[in-house]
């Protein structure tokens, strides 16, 4: 045992650190991650953060101990690029990789099309791809809302991935696609399907007959993965950006999107998910749904506004109960209980007693679990 303690000092000396910043080089977070993967698999590299220099990011770099003061200087469009490796080869090698990525033009980061050049503004876009109905929107949060305008104007629907994008801002968005009779996806919308096409952050879901609006983007991935291992696909999943039911907003793409879904030939069976949503912008969405001929399911976490008595409106009590009751009712069968509280911990408690049985006895540590809000 002290002998082996005395290898692990040994080898905690030869760890070496190194911090890079690209100056004015946005990468969205798609980007980032796919990065970190590239060098976390390189020979001789322990760990890696790869993030943009904002105050929260950095932060994150110190607690993760990547961190250094040439960091410092790095502003929010920075990207910054910690290497823990095991030694100042490793890094190195990690450091080639690096130049190799943004210098090549056939990188894992670059996006390849049948286009020789890449447009470069939205009406640049246009022009290359006439048909084209949607823009998503990936910048700089100062950015995105002049971007996003800008393919509203050309009457584009928009998935704007972008966060920090200030509220009056997303009002101003909203007004303009409502006026348009277009959808304004986000800010911050992580994901959606889109006629199959996934956008942002999404899973490979079959196509089906389920459509789901969500101003949550994790509660909507959840739902989604549910719905496909049922065996039922989806129709359209929309996204709204986490702010679109609150008083300010006024769910304006939510009510957009589920009026959408009400009239889509394909979709049989609605589904409406959301938290924090003010209970104002609720009651309007409960004046369409009343008015539906097809059946909802709903899932406003903290409303205390009821559906129970409205006929084809269905109240689900958490996610999974969401997806199940979609399935379900589809299939022309009553609504699922929901799970109780104790039947879900049983059920975890399960989950977890299997996977801690596949490890060695040596294993101890969770390195990182990843998840969202909802």
């Amino acid at each position: 045992m002290l002998q082996k303690f005395g290898e692990l000092q040994e080898k905690s000396k030869i760890m070496k650190i190194r911090t890079i910043i690209k100056k004015n080089t946005y990468q969205d977070s798609m980007k980032l991650m796919q990065l970190q993967k590239l060098l976390n698999n390189l020979p001789g590299v322990i760990s890696t953060g790869v993030v943009m220099g904002t105050a929260v990011n950095k932060n994150q770099l110190k607690l993760a101990g990547l961190y250094s003061s040439t960091l410092e200087e790095a502003g929010p469009n920075d990207l910054c690029i910690a290497i823990k490796g095991e030694s100042t080869n490793g890094i190195s090698a990690a450091l080639d990789e690096i130049e190799k990525v943004f210098h090549s033009r056939q990188n894992s980061l670059s996006y390849t099309n049948d286009i020789d050049v890449q447009p470069k503004t939205i009406s640049s876009a246009v022009r290359s791809m006439p048909n084209a109905n949607i823009a998503v929107i990936s910048v700089p949060g100062r950015f995105a809302s002049f971007e996003a305008m800008k393919a509203l104007q050309a009457g584009l629907h928009v998935f704007l991935f972008s966060n920090n994008v200030s509220i009056e801002d997303e009002i101003s968005l909203k007004a303009v696609a409502e006026q348009k009779g277009l959808l304004a996806m986000g800010p911050d919308c992580g994901t959606a399907i889109v006629s199959g096409i996934p956008l942002g952050f999404s899973n490979a879901i079959r196509r089906g007959r389920i459509g789901i609006v969500a101003a949550s983007g994790t509660g909507l991935q959840e739902v989604c993965c549910i719905i496909h291992r049922m065996g039922e696909g989806i129709s359209q999943a929309i996204g709204t950006g986490g702010r679109d039911l609150s008083r300010e907003v006024g769910g304006k793409t939510f009510i957009s999107a589920t009026e959408e879904l009400l009239k889509d030939d394909e979709t049989e069976v609605v589904g409406l998910m959301a938290k924090n949503s003010d209970e104002n912008v609720v009651r309007r969405l409960n004046a369409i749904m009343e008015k539906s001929e097809k059946p909802i399911i709903t899932l406003f976490i903290g409303s205390t506004v009821s559906f129970y008595a409205k006929q084809r409106i269905y109240q689900a009590a958490n996610l999974h109960h969401l997806a199940a009751s979609c399935v379900k009712i589809l299939r022309g069968e009553n609504q699922p209980a929901p799970i109780s509280i104790d039947d879900l911990k049983k059920r975890l408690r399960s989950v977890i007693d299997l996977e801690i049985a596949r490890f060695h006895p040596s294993q101890k540590y969770l390195r990182a679990l990843f998840t969202g809000g909802s």
